[in-house]
This record gives structure tokens, C-alpha cells and sequence, in this order.
């Protein structure tokens, strides 16, 4: 086990069992050599993964659909975004926004990406919109964004805690 690892295990609680060893090399070798990231830079982002199942390399096809649950406004600029599968509730994933928009997204070309489960997550005690974890998701570079096209007209938005649907 390198030093990088033993550090992400560390900061992020997690034992050193073979699975869980396994998930987090193969996380910090895709953030340091693909995406050119220092992943303990990127620890609250990674935290939205579920190192106690696989989490592996593979590369998306053309006309391969994705899924997205964007926030409004303006996030943080990273060297990488998340994408989910078609189907896939919000709820199921790391996401935690109080009112998101949902977009599906269309492979024009192969793109590598960093498969993994999501972790359940609850930010405080009183957070109303928590997320259970368990959905697929995708991190892609941001440098193959490019590489997708937005299929607009089955976007929508939707308010997490009313379940409505507007805009």
C-alpha cells in the first residue's frame, strides 16, 4: 500500500480491508494520473463514494446515455464531474440540493471514467434531503466534457422537497 493511499484511508475513516484498499487505489490513481488531481484536495468529493464496494476504470461508448441532478447556480470549478445512468434516483446518490435540475447527456465518443457506488450521506442531524448512497455513478474529467451533447427537451427541474416539478 503506497503513502497516498494509507493517507485517504485515514482522512476518510476507512479501514484496510482488501476491498476497501483496493477501491481507494484504484480512486487515487485515476484522480492522480487521469484527471491530474491531488484526490486529498478533492477528500469532500470523494467522500460521496462507497469504498466498501468495487469501484473500477471502464470507458463509456458512443450513444452511451448519462444522467446528471445539477444545483442551481454556480459550483466549484473541478477537474471532474458526476454523472449517473438513466433511472438512477437522486436519492440513491451523493447529492444533497435543495432543489436540482435533471439533465440526460449523450456520449459522442468513448470517454474513461471512474465507476462507483455512492455513499449514503447526511450532512447534519436536521438535514431534511439526505441521500441513502447505493446509485452508479460516473466521474469524468472535465476535459472530456466535450465529449458529450445535452438532450435538452427531457430536462427538468425539480424541488427535492416538494417533489414538484417547475421551470
Amino acid at each position: 500500500m503506497n503513502t497516498l493511499t494509507t493517507e485517504l484511508l485515514k482522512q476518510l475513516g476507512l479501514p484496510s480491508a482488501p476491498l476497501v484498499v483496493q477501491s481507494v487505489e484504484t480512486t487515487a490513481s485515476f484522480f492522480t494520473q487521469w484527471l491530474q488531481a491531488d484526490p486529498l484536495r478533492w477528500l469532500d468529493y470523494i467522500r460521496g463514494i462507497d469504498f466498501h464496494k468495487p469501484v473500477w476504470e471502464s470507458v463509456l461508448n458512443r450513444d452511451d446515455v448519462l444522467a446528471r441532478f445539477v444545483s442551481p447556480g454556480s459550483g466549484v470549478a473541478k477537474p471532474f464531474a458526476y454523472f449517473t445512468v438513466p433511472g438512477e434516483s437522486n436519492a440513491r446518490l451523493g447529492t444533497n440540493y435543495p432543489s436540482y435540475e435533471f439533465q440526460l447527456w449523450k456520449c459522442l465518443a468513448p470517454i474513461k471514467v471512474l465507476e462507483s457506488r455512492a455513499s449514503g450521506i447526511k450532512h447534519a442531524k436536521s438535514d431534511p434531503v439526505s441521500r441513502l448512497g447505493g446509485g452508479l455513478q460516473h466521474i469524468i474529467a472535465s476535459r472530456d466534457l466535450n465529449k458529450l451533447a445535452a438532450v435538452p427537451r427531457l430536462a427538468s427541474k425539480v424541488n427535492t422537497l416538494t417533489n414538484k416539478k417547475y421551470g
